[in-house]
């Protein structure tokens, strides 16, 4: 790939009290197989109280118009990212967690995808899991997790919702065109998975593409979501059914036919299942800014060849003891029957799982049934 006219890359780096590791995330930024003054580094420091700032200062002073830092209060991740978008000023975005390692060649594979395929909106890659001193303690976190890659476009979108073992493109290997931001940015609060709704959204509007080298993923005691064991394990599984179901309200159920929403809704079943009481899963699902706090609630009926209408997508607020709303992690609470709800659109019949049918006298029906 000839140097001539290349993209300018912005590396986007929220950070927040992780100053033991971002020193080494900036040199593997810095040491990139890619013109120095193609590639941008920005940082948002999420008011971290530790060593950061004094580590950004240091690389700064080191590498003069090569990072551009901003500083905020502390609002989260969420913000943070959102922040990078707003200073970011490259043609291609690529996410990079600041205590993560890129290989040497990964920003050159990705950005000759992307240039010779103007159909590709995003590249990804697999991830190996690094200990805190860089050394691999895992070669490849796809064979790990049994997760196949998403490319193409065709089914990309159905896929990142039904596939069980997740989003197989984690933050630190994610490259895309910054012309597409405005499907997915800025990211709502509440959103369990920045990278899985990043791609997911873009998978509706352009095709997933994958690179070879692999992103070293540092694993930690501070790890969020790999390697979580005990109640944090649950809480990821739970967090990813909020995930499909947040992607489904956000406009992806338009584009699905009815039996790819009933496949989506055995995963969402088969994950949540295990982890409560059988038939009353309390599972977050909402959207920031959708509704007020006090809303009824969002009902989304698929779209497809068949002629019923799915409903387990439908969430209300659940009520504390003492009668007012609870908003746990931020989101409204949907009381889930684990069993599958078929309702024809019109008429009146119920089909169930056997295939049976029978007329519903409506008259004699609950109204929060029939609602």
């Amino acid at each position: 790939m000839s140097d001539a006219g290349l993209p300018l890359v912005s590396v986007l780096t929220p950070v927040y009290n992780y100053g033991r590791y971002l020193a080494r995330t900036l040199d593997s930024a810095l040491e990139q197989d890619y013109p120095a003054d193609r590639l941008e580094i920005v940082i948002v420091d999420d008011g971290s109280t530790d060593e950061t700032p004094e580590v950004i200062a240091e690389y700064r002073a080191k590498h003069p118009g090569r990072i551009r830092a901003f500083r905020q209060e502390n609002q989260g991740f969420i913000a943070a990212t959102n922040a990078t978008f707003r200073e970011a000023r490259g043609e291609l975005w690529a996410f990079l967690d600041s205590d993560d390692i890129w290989p040497p060649e990964k920003t050159r594979e990705q950005v000759e995808i992307l240039r010779e395929r103007p159909e590709v909106g995003v590249v990804y890659s697999d991830t190996k899991l690094i200990d805190p001193y860089d050394k691999v303690v895992q070669s490849s976190v796809w064979e790990l997790y049994t997760q196949k890659p998403i490319v193409g476009g065709a089914d990309a979108m159905y896929r990142m919702c039904s596939e069980p073992a997740g989003n197989p493109a984690l933050n630190s290997t994610i490259m895309l065109r910054a012309e597409l931001a405005e499907r997915f940015a800025p990211i709502p609060d509440g959103v369990p998975y920045v990278d899985w709704w990043v791609v997911a959204r873009l998978a509706q509007v352009a095709e997933l593409a994958t690179n070879a080298s692999r992103v070293g993923y540092r694993t930690h005691g501070a790890n969020i979501t790999l390697g979580a064991t005990g109640q944090r394990a649950v809480r990821e599984v739970l967090k990813a059914v909020q995930m499909r179901r947040q992607l489904l309200l956000a406009g992806a159920a338009e584009a699905l036919t009815t039996e790819q929403l009933l496949m989506i809704w055995r995963v969402l079943e088969q994950a949540a299942i295990p982890h409560g009481p059988p038939g009353r899963h309390c599972l977050p699902a909402s959207r920031s800014g959708e509704r007020g706090r006090g809303g009824e609630g969002t009902r989304v009926r698929c779209r497809g060849r068949g002629r019923h209408a799915c409903r387990p997508l439908q969430r209300r607020p659940a009520q504390s003891r003492d009668g007012g709303r609870r908003q746990p992690m931020g989101c409204r609470l949907a009381r889930v029957d684990h069993r599958p709800r078929l309702v024809r659109a019109a008429g009146g019949r119920v089909q169930g799982p056997a295939g049976r049918s029978a007329r519903i006298d409506r008259r004699r029906v609950p109204r929060r049934a029939r609602d």
